[in-house]
């Protein structure tokens, strides 16, 4: 080096500049790119802020978060962002950062801002997660999707994007761990549904699924509770494998029983025709209603709230009781599985049940003249002397009969 020196000084000179620019260069290069970051919180807000009641996951997306249009929301923090586009991208097992995957479709953008701040609140809208056509894009029709049959984890990626290519040292923060479940459809309908009378009440009975994602069951009455009014038949929607059962039994011997099934008649009858209906295991048909009790209620539809009238929440259940009802009301009551995503699915056929004021004990006693308090010892003392007299003279009797053996 020496000898460079006292040779050709200015060479060695020129030659030193360059090196010092080249590693000048990295340095600022290497700066900028470690100064562009993302921060985005673990934490982030719904707007159906529910899931603690329900006892789903808060980062699920089931059919009813769909149809109400639901949406995600988080904070997020930038630096470094200047010539970027910030984007928010979902992916089902997938690098999204990748991208010939975001070009074919494999990931899917939900959320994009051309001139983003150093602090964004970015919203993602769980209809464009559904819809997978870009930010905006997603309508309720996209909430009847199977692209997510049987629940589809999806992960989301935090990008900040110049031209085509995700800038390095945002790669760690694309990430933020946060896995979404979509899962639009519930379980498949239960069988054998039947409704047994009670008092404002009807008990009603199932064949409990054998699906591995049920969570529960939800019981649906027409009228509503508390109505006496029946709405008009609806058309039927698309099920989600549902039965296919047709209604078509008239008559049955339920009478006796007190239950009223698919393919019975009324309660007391006793027809011979019982039987002439099919509940067929159907593979997603759209179903009928019951013609013994015309309603809303359409087997193989998806079930609206409003006419929910009991639940319960064990897999293992094959019965639970419709409340609030009216005596003397015919409903037409049916069942829908419940998934732990808090989907329910298609209901069940259709069975009929008239809730019927119930005799008790007490209530029997009184009306064949009984006078007593309530309890059971208690006796008049006037219509039971005779009652009394007799026991005392047994005790008597037996009383003697110990002394002579004695």
């Amino acid at each position: 080096m020496a000898r460079d020196m006292l040779i050709n000084p200015p060479m060695f000179a020129l030659r030193s500049w360059l090196a010092l620019c080249v590693s000048l260069a990295v340095l600022v290069c290497a700066g900028a790119a470690s100064a562009q970051t993302i921060i985005v919180p673990q934490a982030f807000n719904r707007i159906l802020d529910d899931r603690e009641s329900d006892g789903v996951s808060r980062s699920w997306i089931n059919y009813d978060d769909c149809v109400q249009d639901d949406a995600f929301s988080w904070n997020v923090t930038l630096s470094g962002f200047s010539g970027s586009v910030l984007e928010v991208w979902v992916g089902q097992g997938e690098d999204c950062t990748n991208s010939e995957v975001r070009s074919d479709g494999r990931c899917w953008k939900v959320f994009s801002k051309t001139s983003p701040t150093s602090s964004e609140t970015v919203t993602i809208p769980v209809r464009d997660v559904v819809a997978k056509n870009g930010p905006g894009a997603g309508t309720q029709a996209d909430c009847e999707s199977t692209d997510f049959a049987g629940g589809i984890d999806v992960a989301v990626y935090f990008m900040l994007i110049a031209g085509d290519t995700v800038n390095t040292s945002t790669t760690l923060q694309t990430a933020t761990g946060l896995v979404m479940r979509v899962d639009l459809q519930g379980p498949s309908a239960p069988g054998g549904v039947s409704a047994g009378i009670g008092e404002n009440r009807l008990v009603v009975k199932w064949d409990p699924s054998e699906e591995d994602d049920v969570a529960g069951y939800r019981v649906y009455c027409d009228p509503p509770p508390g109505s006496t009014a029946s709405a008009p038949a609806s058309q039927p929607m698309a099920a989600d494998g549902g039965s296919d059962a047709s209604a078509a039994g008239a008559g049955g011997a339920s009478g006796a029983g007190g239950l009223t099934s698919l393919d019975a008649g009324a309660d007391g009858s006793a027809g011979a025709a019982g039987g002439a209906g099919t509940a067929g295991a159907g593979t997603g048909g759209t179903g009928t209603g019951n013609p013994a009790c015309p309603s809303a209620l359409v087997s193989g539809a998806r079930p609206d709230n409003k006419y929910r009238c009991g639940s319960t929440d064990s897999p293992f259940s094959d019965s639970a009781t419709a409340s609030s009802l009216i005596n003397g009301t015919t409903y037409a009551v049916a069942v829908a599985a419940v998934d732990t995503a808090g989907n329910s699915g298609p209901l069940s056929a259709v069975a009929c049940g008239t809730p019927q004021e119930v005799d008790d004990f007490f209530e029997l006693y009184r009306r064949a003249g009984g006078k007593g308090g309530g309890g059971y010892c208690g006796i008049s003392r006037t219509r039971n002397f005779g009652l009394l007299g007799l026991l005392a003279l047994a005790g008597l009797g037996l009383s003697f009969r110990r002394w002579r053996r004695r």
